[in-house]
Formats: structure tokens, sequence, C-alpha cells
């Protein structure tokens, strides 16, 4: 029997089998690498893939057509090889169509429309940048009465306070604090922005 992907070996393969879960099976591995190869994924890119970020087997994995739209996206923007900027930047199979859009946008506020899939070709990790003003911690911070400098001052005190990327969890922690300190909506804002 032929290696699945011969270039991954060892440890990879014991974490590419780790993160596929307890469902984990040869067939269900064979058919994502298959349609893997249809979206233009060749066996060297699912090697380079797979050695870069192991857990990428669960995107893989999905029979969802996640991925088929991320490679048309990318096509979509005169990326002239997806699979490259995908190998080059795993993280980019985590955009979904409307998020890869939004990121579109943004990129061309500074290169232009026209220019968007070359320098995605040139800075894959680009497609991964967000606005500030449209995270969902600024957005949630507005609600409550922030002023585009309180945010700034809030970023600056908590600079991982951009990583909470669910607005339930930032609406969660609001509501939390709002029943906890019996604090309207304004009071709650001029204390985030105090402290």
């Amino acid at each position: 029997m032929r290696p699945l992907l011969p270039g991954v070996g060892g440890s990879i393969l014991t974490r590419v089998i780790k993160a596929m879960g307890p469902d984990a099976s040869l067939e269900r591995l064979e058919a994502a690498f298959a349609r893997a190869e249809a979206w233009g994924l060749s066996q060297a890119h699912l090697c380079a893939l797979l050695s870069k970020r192991p857990t990428t087997v669960r995107q893989l994995l999905s029979e969802g057509n996640d991925v088929a739209e991320t490679v048309e996206a990318l096509v979509g923007l005169g990326v002239s090889n997806a699979a490259d900027i995908i190998c080059a930047q795993p993280g980019v199979l985590n955009l979904n169509g409307p998020r890869l859009a939004e990121a579109t946008r943004f990129l061309e506020g500074y290169v232009g429309a026209d220019r968007v899939g070359q320098f995605v070709e040139m800075h894959p990790q680009s497609l991964l940048w967000r606005d500030e003003d449209a995270l969902p911690v600024a957005q949630h911070l507005r609600t409550i009465g922030l002023s585009k400098a309180a945010i700034e001052r809030v970023r600056k005190a908590l600079p991982t306070v951009d990583r909470i990327t669910s607005a339930d969890n930032v609406e969660r922690t609001l509501s939390f604090l709002r029943e906890e300190l019996k604090l309207s909506r304004p009071k709650l804002g001029a204390l985030v922005a105090s402290y």
C-alpha cells in the first residue's frame, strides 16, 4: 500500500490523526484529500499545509464547500495559484465568504481593486487583516457610547482585547458587568472608557 501522504510522517502524521477526532479513518482522510485535489491542492500542497498546520485537516474533512468557496474567491481576486496562498497562510481557510469579502474591501482601500490579487500573492497574510472599527469589540463598545479615542485607549490598556472574535462573547461580558455593577449602558461606557 502506498503512503497516503509520502511527505508527511512521524509526529506530524500523529497530530493530523489526532486533529481528525474520534471518528478518524483512512477512508475519510482519502476522501478529504480527493476533494482537496479537486479544489487544486496537489499532494505536495497537502503535505506542506499539514506539515505547517496539522489541524487544517478539520477543514479538509468538512464535506461542505467552504474550502471550495475560498479557492473560488481567491481565483476571483486574480490570484494565479490559490493553493500556494493557502499553504503560505493556512488561516485563510478559516475565512468564510462574507469575511473574505470584508478583507477584500479593506485591501481595496489600500492597494486598489485591480491590484488586490497581486498584493495577496505577495502578502497572503493580508487577507487576515481587519478594519479595527469592524471588530466585534469595537462595535459593541460603540453601542455603550465609547468614542473612537476611548476605544483606542482600551486597546492600548489591553492589547489582546481584539482577539475576542465573537460578538456573543463581547455582549456576554458587557451584560455581566451591567448586571453585576447595576450600571446603565452610558455609565458602563464611561466606566470602560475610564478603566
